[in-house]
C-alpha cells in the first residue's frame, strides 16, 4: 500500500527546498566555497586536506583539497580544476565531482585513484561574476608563465597553478569549463593550462626536469556531476604514468647521499667565505666521512688552501654575521684527523679569531653584528658552537647559550613558530629555518648540565610542534609557514627538516617525528633535480613589515648556492637517520 503525502505537506517541503535554493543564490560564492570545501574535506577517504594553491593580489586564496596519499605509492594521480573561468557553474561541477568521487565513485576507482582538486583556479572571477580577475586579465590562458614567480602584478593565479599542479604528481590534469555562448574555448587554447602541461618542452620556468602530462577539458553542464568525469577518471588508470610522474616516483627512489653527492659536486657554484658557500662545504665535509669518500674532502681543501696558507686573508672589510659563519668550514677541518697537522693548526687560529670578534662588550648582551634577525641565530651560533664544542673556547659556548636565549625570547610567538624580525613580525619559512638550525647547533653544542640548554631545548620543541601542525600534504614548508596561499618553498622545508631530523637522531624529539621528517625529504627531493637543479628557492630577503613583501619575493628556479646548500645539509642529516 502506498502512503499518499498530503497537499499541506508537499508544499510545505517544496517551499523549504524553494528557501534552501534562495539561501544559496544569495550566499557569496567564496563563502558557499568555503562552506562546500569543509563539508566535502570532513567525509570519509581522500582527499582530505584543506591547502591554498597560492594568494591573488586581491589576497584571496586558491583553496585546494589535496591527497594526504604519498606521491611515490602505486596510486595513478589526477588533478581536477574549475573556476579558471570565474564561472560558478564550472566550480559547482568540480565540487559535486569531488564529492561524487568520496561518496559514489566504484570502490576500485577510489582505492586505485589519488585525486587532488582546485576547485576554484579564479577567485576574483567568481566573485565579480566575470572570466577575468580583479586587475583584467583571464587565468585561463596566458601558460606557460615565463618568469614572475610568485610576483606577478596582474595575474599570480597563473604562476601558483603553474606550480602546484606538476607537485601534485598527476598522470592526468582535468580542467572542468562552463564556456560562454560566442567565445572560443579557451581551455582549449595553445596556450591553455591543459595544451602547456602536455607539451614535450615547455616554455617558461616549468619545474627543472619535469616532464609532461596528459589532459582533458570537459564541459560544466548546469554545475552537476560532469557526465564525462567518470571516463576521464577511467583513462587516468590506465597506460604509463605520464612523464611528470614518472619523472617524481624517480627522484623520490634516490638515497638521500647519492642526491648529496650530487649536490656536493655541483655547490658552492661561487666559492667565496661566507654562509652559504660554507654551509655547503661543512656538510661536504659529513658526507665525504660517510661516503669514505676522499676526494670531496680534497675538492674542500682544495677551495681552503689559499687561506690555510696565508696567501688570502679569510675575512676582509667590517666583520658581519655573514662572513664570520663562512669560518666554520675552518672548524670543522681543525678537527679532521685526516688533515695535516699544519693545515689543522692554521684552520683552528682561523676559527678561533673569526668566533671572538662575536663577543659583545658587555656580558648581558647577545653576540655582535646581530639586527634581531632569526638569521642571526644560525649565523652566529654555527660557529659559535664549533668554537666551544670543537675548540675548546668556553667563552663562546656561554655566548651562545646566552645568545640563543635572548633571540627567542623576543622573537618566538606563544604558537612556537618565530617571526622573522621585531620590523618583521611574519613567520617567514627561511626565517623559522634559520631558528631551528640555530637551535640545532646550540643544543649540539652545550652540554646536558649548561644551565641555558633546557630553555634552548624547549623553545626547539615548541618550533618543531608548530612546524608539524603547518606542514604541507606533499612534505613541504611554505614561504610564510602559518599562510596556506603562501609558496612552497625549498630552504624552509630543507632547513627545518635538517633540525628535525637531527632532534630525532639525537633523542630531542620523540619518535613521531620520524614521519614528519621523512615526508619532509619526499617534499624537498621532489623538487631537486638529478643534476642539482632546483625548484623555488625565495631569493635573498631582508626584513620587511609586511605580508605582501614576504609573498612577493622571487623564487628560484635552477641552480642556486643558498638553496643548494641547505638542500645538500638535510640530505646528509636525513642520510644519518636510523631506519
Amino acid at each position: 500500500m502506498i502512503r499518499r503525502i498530503a497537499p499541506a505537506v508537499l508544499l510545505g517541503a517544496a517551499l523549504s527546498l524553494i528557501a534552501v535554493r534562495m539561501s544559496q543564490s544569495q550566499e557569496p560564492p567564496l563563502a558557499r566555497l568555503d562552506r562546500e570545501l569543509e563539508a566535502i574535506a570532513a567525509l570519509p577517504g581522500e582527499p582530505s586536506q584543506r591547502q591554498a594553491a597560492g594568494v591573488t593580489r586581491q589576497g584571496l586564496l586558491l583553496h585546494t583539497l589535496e591527497s594526504s596519499v604519498p606521491l611515490d605509492g602505486p596510486e595513478r594521480r589526477v588533478v581536477l580544476i574549475g573556476g579558471l573561468d570565474g564561472d560558478q557553474r564550472s566550480v559547482d561541477a568540480v565540487l559535486a565531482a569531488v564529492r561524487w568521487f568520496k561518496t559514489a565513485a566504484p570502490a576500485a576507482l577510489r582505492r586505485r585513484l589519488s585525486l587532488s582538486v582546485l576547485p576554484c583556479g579564479n577567485p576574483e572571477g567568481l566573485r565579480a561574476g566575470r572570466p577575468e580577475n580583479g586587475t583584467g586579465q583571464r587565468v585561463d590562458r596566458g601558460y606557460p608563465p615565463a618568469d614572475g614567480f610568485f610576483l606577478d602584478p596582474a595575474a599570480p593565479e597563473r604562476r601558483y597553478i603553474w606550480r602546484w599542479v606538476p607537485f601534485q604528481g598527476p598522470d592526468r590534469v582535468i580542467e572542468v569549463r562552463a564556456d560562454r555562448p560566442g567565445e572560443a574555448p579557451a581551455g582549449r587554447a595553445p596556450d591553455s593550462l591543459i595544451a602547456a602541461l602536455a607539451a614535450e618542452r615547455s616554455g617558461g620556468e616549468r619545474a627543472p626536469g619535469l616532464g609532461p602530462a596528459a589532459g582533458a577539458v570537459i564541459a560544466a553542464g548546469d554545475g552537476t556531476l560532469p557526465a564525462e568525469l567518470p571516463k576521464e577518471l577511467e583513462r587516468a588508470l590506465s597506460g604509463p604514468d605520464s612523464g611528470l610522474h614518472s619523472a617524481l616516483r624517480t627522484r623520490l627512489a634516490r638515497a638521500p647521499l647519492d642526491v648529496a653527492a650530487q649536490l656536493a659536486m655541483q655547490y658552492p657554484r661561487s666559492p667565496a667565505i661566507g654562509y652559504i658557500p660554507a654551509t655547503a662545504w661543512s656538510a661536504t665535509l659529513r658526507l665525504s666521512d660517510l661516503r669514505r669518500e676522499p676526494r670531496l674532502r680534497e675538492r674542500v681543501l682544495e677551495a681552503m688552501r689559499p687561506y690555510l696558507a696565508g696567501e688570502r686573508p679569510a675575512l676582509t672589510g667590517p666583520p658581519d654575521v655573514v662572513k664570520l659563519a663562512g669560518h666554520i668550514v675552518f672548524a670543522d677541518l681543525a678537527v679532521m684527523p685526516e688533515v695535516s697537522e699544519e693545515a689543522r693548526a692554521s684552520a683552528r687560529r682561523i676559527a678561533l679569531d673569526a668566533a671572538v670578534r662575536y663577543r659583545p662588550e658587555t656580558a648581558t648582551d647577545p653576540a655582535r653584528y646581530g639586527r634581531y634577525w632569526t638569521d642571526d641565530m644560525y649565523m652566529q651560533c654555527c660557529l659559535l658552537g664549533r668554537a666551544g664544542a670543537h675548540l675548546g673556547d668556553s667563552a663562546s659556548l656561554e655566548l651562545l647559550g646566552r645568545s640563543l636565549r635572548l633571540y627567542a625570547a623576543r622573537l618566538q610567538r606563544p604558537s612556537g613558530l618565530f617571526v622573522h624580525a621585531p620590523e618583521g613580525p611574519h613567520c617567514w619559512g627561511r626565517g623559522n629555518g634559520f631558528a631551528s638550525l640555530g637551535l640545532m647547533e646550540g643544543l649540539t653544542a652545550l652540554p646536558d648540565t649548561h644551565p641555558e640548554r633546557a630553555g634552548i631545548l624547549a623553545a626547539y620543541r615548541l618550533q618543531m610542534a608548530a612546524l608539524r601542525r603547518h606542514q604541507t600534504p606533499e612534505g613541504t614548508w611554505r614561504q610564510v609557514v602559518d599562510r596556506p596561499g603562501s609558496y612552497r618553498e625549498i630552504t624552509a622545508t630543507a632547513m627545518n627538516l635538517t633540525a628535525m631530523a637531527r632532534g630525532v637522531r639525537l633523542g630531542w624529539l620523540s619518535p613521531e617525528y620520524r614521519e614528519v621528517a621523512r615526508r619532509a625529504w619526499a617534499g624537498l627531493s621532489a623538487r631537486i633535480a638529478d643534476d642539482g637543479a632546483l625548484t623555488d628557492v625565495c631569493t635573498g630577503t631582508g626584513s620587511g613589515p609586511t605580508l605582501r613583501y614576504y609573498y612577493d619575493r622571487a623564487a628560484i628556479a635552477g641552480f642556486d648556492d643558498r638553496g643548494g646548500a641547505m638542500s645538500l645539509l638535510a640530505a646528509v642529516e636525513v642520510a644519518q637517520l636510523p631506519r
